[in-house]
């Protein structure tokens, strides 16, 4: 007996992953990831042959932004590059966006990407590997933030009518990149815009300021700074990044939101002792834990549970339910948000819609679902029972907020 089953253990295929963690970036994919010197590279899923990397895996399909950075078990990892055969063959693949911070294309990253009609590449490329885009056939149009051209192999573009293609560079780069292939074989060169507008708000200007924006050159590294007033807080900007000071790449006009939260402090010793509150989450993919700090013992410190798209929140770790909430901060303390994934079922998955116009928020669903608005600090700003269609919400002030519907999902909406 004991010989036949060592032979069926012998027998059983072995499946190595290429990757150490995996993550559902904010444009709905979900990467895999592997670290590597200074941050994280994207990789296939399986190690071995590029044809069967994606073996019982889902390829992503649709408009993917690769992040600049992504955040797994609470730790933010920079992205640095992405790694050879990344994406081969994600047929389904429509659009790609590369954030800023990304230095290296490996070789076939986006090799056999048949449906992909634009990419975006950022300034902080050096280095496009071999065939990285090949065969890549529904190419129309190229951004290039670059305002010199990157290293790129000849055959980065092999199998692809760049005569059919749009090269889109900074201003002032177009003669540069007309002189070197394989960028001077695209049919068309275009200079962007030479000027970009940065703005910034915050979710209460009582919280705290942001220097920084302004109107700046196409491709001009821009450090935005957020800055808490007396007992408040910074934690987040609005599309979830939490670096601070935080480096923004001027490519296109942009406008991002500082948020600020109280910290409510008790009487503290003049020589107090300092420790770690973290704030975690169960599931960076529906929701985030605010409120990380290193604070002074004694420290009452606000944190909250904040619902992303899909997600809903379904306590704390520790039992209690009451988001926001207030920690008195007496040593080291982890706390992680749990979540919950709303599902979509039957008849709950019918489609519904929402839009802002200044404070102004539409919700168009079915009658009889409960729509309710979160604020981004996961408290409920309304909550109602549709008994017609559209529904019109006057929102407090700008910010993000959440709104689900029903049982039917739940989406993330940026009010300005």
């Amino acid at each position: 007996m004991k010989k036949a089953f060592f032979t069926l253990l012998f027998l059983l295929p072995l499946t190595v992953l290429a990757f150490d963690f995996q993550v559902v970036v904010p444009s709905g994919q979900t990467l895999y990831f592997d670290t590597v010197a200074g941050g994280v590279s994207v990789v296939y899923p399986h190690v071995g042959d590029y044809a069967s990397a994606w073996n019982g895996f889902d390829k992503p399909t649709g408009a993917l932004t690769i992040p600049s950075q992504v955040s797994y078990q609470g730790i933010n990892y920079p992205v640095v590059s992405v790694g050879p055969a990344a994406f081969y063959s994600c047929a389904g693949l429509t659009s790609v966006v590369i954030s800023h911070g990304i230095t290296t294309i490996g070789n076939s990253a986006f090799n056999g990407c048949t449906a992909m009609d634009s990419v975006a590449i950022p300034a902080s490329i050096t280095s496009i590997g071999s065939q990285s885009f090949g065969a890549c056939s529904s190419l129309t149009s190229i951004c290039v933030y670059a305002p010199e051209p990157p290293t790129t192999a000849s055959g980065a573009f092999y199998n692809v009518s760049l005569s059919a293609c749009v090269l889109y560079v900074p201003c002032e780069s177009a003669s540069a990149y007309m002189s070197v292939a394989p960028w001077s074989g695209f049919g068309s060169i275009v200079a962007m815009p030479c000027s970009v507008t940065v703005s910034t708000a915050v979710n209460n200007t009582e919280r705290g300021s942001v220097t920084g924006a302004g109107t700046y050159l196409h491709g001009t590294q821009v450090t935005l700074t957020a800055t808490p007033a007396d007992g408040f807080s910074f934690i987040c900007w609005n599309d979830g990044d939490t670096r601070n000071p935080r480096l923004v790449e001027a490519t296109s006009d942009i406008t991002l939101i500082a948020m600020f939260f109280a910290l409510i402090h008790d009487t503290i010793d003049l020589m107090p002792t300092f420790y770690q509150l973290q704030v975690l989450s169960n599931n960076d993919a529906l929701g985030l834990g605010v409120g990380t700090a290193t604070l002074p013992e004694g420290t009452v410190a606000e944190v909250c549970a904040l619902p992303l798209v899909g997600g809903r929140f379904a306590g704390w770790s520790d039992g209690e339910n009451v988001n926001p909430r207030h920690i008195i901060v007496t040593g080291d303390q982890t706390i992680t948000a749990l979540f919950d994934r709303v599902g979509v079922t039957a008849p709950e998955a019918q489609k519904w819609s929402v839009f802002s116009e200044g404070m102004n928020l539409t919700v168009t669903c079915p009658e009889g679902q409960n729509v309710t608005v979160y604020d981004i600090r996961g408290r409920i700003v309304t909550s109602t029972r549709a008994s017609s269609s559209p529904l019109s919400f006057v929102l407090p002030s700008a910010g993000v907020y959440v709104v689900s519907v029903g049982g039917a999902g739940a989406r993330k909406v940026v009010v300005e």
